[in-house]
């Protein structure tokens, strides 16, 4: 099920196919100063963070930089883990400007309303606008989002989730993957998908969708791009049962970062991921 190609990745899932081994590396990507492959780990209030970008072999043949961004950030007014994943838009050349700028700007521009609730449209409107500053009104950069504030609770954690786009968030527990927000694309006979088209930022008209969840101490939250969620699917196939194996428990970044850049015939995007579980101490509790 799982082997090792030559070239740069070393997991594959399935067929790995001819372009993992042959693009390799590939050029230097512009900007200067952005990096093909980013990863991150935290542990906060009972909670084990990985998150891991790296640039996929289509980029990386044709120096096209890493359109994928994300943010990890704790909010102490609200006792909660923010978690951002954004994915450019790849037909916009400027589009990886657009999602580091949603991850950032999210990472502290999501607050509560008076019901408590984390106030999503206004949030989502704001970086919107700004969007449009960023581009000088140019159609030049678009980014999708999904977004999730992570807080403790009795027993387990609840995750409000917010997204626009086909980036897509999953609960992994005892019964395998659930699908908690975003969407997963309809695939062809050889797993590609069948529709490339998404709802973006910037928009004049935010359809921003919402979901809340919450999982127990034997279950791990994921927000990932397309990269990852189109291969990944509903979770019951081969990429699934892999996946739900490597992350039962958080990997070490570097690992976790290796096999988000999992190798597998067909599917060559960036690769954006990030793993929330709760942290060991919390388990044996």
């Amino acid at each position: 099920m799982v082997q090792a190609p030559e070239g740069m990745c070393g997991y594959a899932i399935g067929d790995p196919g001819r372009a993992s081994a042959e693009v390799g590396a590939g050029p230097p990507a512009g900007p200067v100063g952005r990096p093909d492959i980013i990863a991150d780990a935290a542990d906060v209030d009972g909670l084990a963070v990985r998150a891991a970008s790296t640039r996929g072999v289509l980029h990386r043949r044709y120096g096209v930089p890493r359109q994928d961004s994300y943010s990890v950030s704790w909010q102490p007014d609200s006792s909660s883990l923010l978690v951002t994943v954004c994915d450019g838009v790849g037909s916009l050349a400027m589009s990886h400007e657009a999602a580091d700028w949603v991850a950032l700007r999210l990472s502290d521009g999501v607050h509560r309303d008076q019901s408590g609730m984390p106030d999503w449209s206004t949030a989502f409107a704001a970086v919107s606008g700004e969007l449009q500053e960023l581009g000088g009104g140019r159609d030049e950069m678009a980014t999708t989002v999904v977004t999730a504030c992570v807080t403790a609770i009795t027993g387990g954690f609840r995750a409000e989730i917010a997204w626009v786009g086909d980036s897509a968030a999953y609960l992994l527990g005892l019964q395998g993957w659930e699908v908690v927000g975003g969407s997963v694309k309809t695939v062809d006979a050889d797993g590609g998908p069948l529709v490339s088209t998404t709802q973006a930022l910037p928009s004049s008209s935010i359809e921003v969708h919402t979901n809340v969840v919450e999982f127990g101490r034997d279950a791990a939250l994921f927000l990932m791009t397309d990269g990852v969620a189109d291969p990944l699917g509903g979770g019951t196939g081969e990429v699934g049962l892999t996946l739900a194996s490597w992350w039962a428990t958080p990997p070490d970044p570097f690992t976790f970062a290796a096999q988000a850049a999992f190798a597998r015939r067909s599917f060559d995007d960036d690769r954006t991921v990030v793993g929330v579980w709760p942290s060991a101490s919390t388990v044996a509790q």
